[in-house]
């Protein structure tokens, strides 16, 4: 009679369970056998290199937040100095712009000056000879109010009557007449030069122009 275990049902049955427990037992052998082996060589050479791949990751990730510090601060430094430069710019500008409206300033004020001489140089004479016309106009009229107060001139002379440059006849090579009598002893000549010092009208009669000259000298007396 045979067994049951070798019965042909039993053993197919059987052997996959028998040949997977005997993998696993030759498995669990083997690693117990080279475990004091293999472990003290594997484990440190392992975290070593583990270690060495660590430490090389971590040097390449500062070196290169070294490079990313290092170009921003290079961009920042690129910003500074545009910075800088746009208000060199900004002031050289400022400068231009000065230098154009003081530039501007002195040419108006030049033009200005320029201006005001030219018109000084046209108007002050006319103003100056207006001026000394009404100056000797009134120096005449008091002269002539004068010598009328002072009858013949014997006891006190006449004032000269100045020509419209402002010299006086005796000035001029002619005779001051500082009384009445004197007025018939100028000659002809004498007479026409006085009375185109003053300005006046020169009659061609003689005795004309000793009468001219009595008027405007202020006699008042008979000549």
């Amino acid at each position: 009679m045979h067994s049951v275990l070798e019965q042909p049902a039993v053993q197919a049955a059987v052997q996959p369970a028998v040949q997977a427990s005997a993998a696993e037992h030759l498995q669990a052998a083997l690693q117990a056998a080279l475990a004091p082996i293999v472990q003290p060589v594997t484990t440190p050479t392992v975290q070593a290199a583990a270690a060495a791949a660590a430490a090389q990751a971590a040097a390449h990730a500062a070196a290169a937040h070294a490079q990313a510090a290092a170009a921003t601060a290079q961009a920042a430094a690129a910003q500074a100095q545009a910075a800088a430069a746009q208000a060199q710019i900004a002031a050289a500008q400022a400068q231009v712009a000065a230098a154009a409206a003081q530039t501007v300033q002195v040419a108006a004020a030049q033009a200005a000056q320029a201006i005001a001489e030219a018109v000084a140089a046209v108007i002050a004479p006319a103003v100056q000879a207006e001026v000394a016309a009404s100056t000797h106009h009134l120096l005449v009229g008091i002269i002539r109010l004068n010598n009328e107060l002072r009858s013949d001139g014997s006891i006190e002379p006449y004032d000269e009557m100045p020509f419209a440059n402002g010299t006086l006849p005796s000035e001029n090579g002619l005779p001051a007449v500082l009384q009445a009598c004197q007025v018939r002893l100028l000659t002809a000549q004498e007479a026409r030069a006085m009375l185109v010092g003053w300005g006046q009208p020169v009659p061609p009669e003689l005795d004309t122009a000793h009468l001219h000259i009595k008027r405007w000298i202020g006699i008042s007396v008979p000549i």
